[in-house]
């Protein structure tokens, strides 16, 4: 087997030694590049973080602001609908009393009036003739009337005849009155207790939204500090590669001082057996 000359040892050391030197530099170049590039890349998709949760926060800001006007909108409207139907079982306790009024005190009242008609237009007639003859009479007492007084009673007996039937069918038509503000009394009570649990639902919503809103930000803020270590992170990466570099290349001495010994002094590799 040929033997390796001192000479051939010596250019293949120092030819390992340069082609360590270019690695070490072509890695610092393409380590730092690399390193640049990875960081500018995160910086993107740092800076589009950013950005989504700022409009993710901004918008469940907005969303939350909502969410309190129609919470504040719909409990004003529970609000508003409970006075209602508070005063709609008012009115309707109110047409109750009316429609029983008018059905019995008042209808009652007029049939005892038209009752007593009868004797009050005899005793009219009587009044009335008596005056006619007093009349008669040199006393100064002057009676003619255009109508007399006993048909002026019976005119009033005709006009309140049949008017306990008309108010009593107005009775009638008051109860159902008050039979429908009860049930549009009921209804609303209902839709009250409906924008009640829908009030609560939003109050509840609200409170999720601001727990969503306050990790978003804190996300935005965690995301704005690993934007600013990045910097100061790439930093030292580049750093270190040029540092790791540098001692590879610096590591390349030893195989260039030797492979050129070797090329100067081909005898430090001749053996003793061979001095001799």
């Amino acid at each position: 087997m040929r033997r390796l000359t001192p000479q051939t040892a010596g250019k293949l050391m120092i030819a390992v030694g340069i082609f360590g030197v270019i690695a070490s530099v072509l890695g610092m170049i393409i380590g730092r590049q690399l390193v640049a590039e990875v960081h500018a890349a995160v910086g993107r998709s740092l800076a589009l973080t950013t950005q989504s949760l700022a409009a993710m926060d901004a918008s469940l800001q907005v969303a939350e602001d909502v969410v309190v006007l129609v919470d504040q909108g719909i409990a004003d409207v529970d609000l508003a609908t409970r006075e209602a139907t508070a005063s709609i079982a008012g009115g309707e306790v109110l047409l109750g009393n009316a429609a029983e009024l008018t059905r019995t005190d008042i209808a009652e009242g007029i049939e005892s009036v038209n009752a007593a008609m009868p004797a009050l237009i005899q005793a009219s007639a009587t009044i009335d003739r008596t005056l006619a003859a007093l009349s008669v009479l040199p006393l100064g007492i002057a009676y003619d009337p255009d109508q007399p007084f006993d048909e002026s009673v019976r005119d009033i007996r005709d006009g309140l005849d049949g008017l306990p039937d008309e108010l009593r069918a107005q009775a009638d038509l008051l109860d159902e009155a008050a039979a429908s503000m009860g049930d549009v009394g009921g209804r609303m009570e209902t839709v009250a207790d409906d924008l009640g649990a829908i009030n609560e639902g939003l109050s509840e919503a609200r409170s999720v939204l601001g727990g969503y809103a306050a990790t978003a930000s804190g996300a935005r803020d965690l995301v704005e500090q690993a934007a600013r270590d990045l910097g100061r992170q790439s930093r030292l990466a580049q750093v270190m590669v040029i540092a790791l570099g540098l001692t590879i290349a610096l590591g390349q001495i030893v195989p260039l001082y030797v492979g050129w010994e070797l090329i100067q002094r081909p005898e430090v590799l001749e053996s003793p057996a061979e001095d001799a």
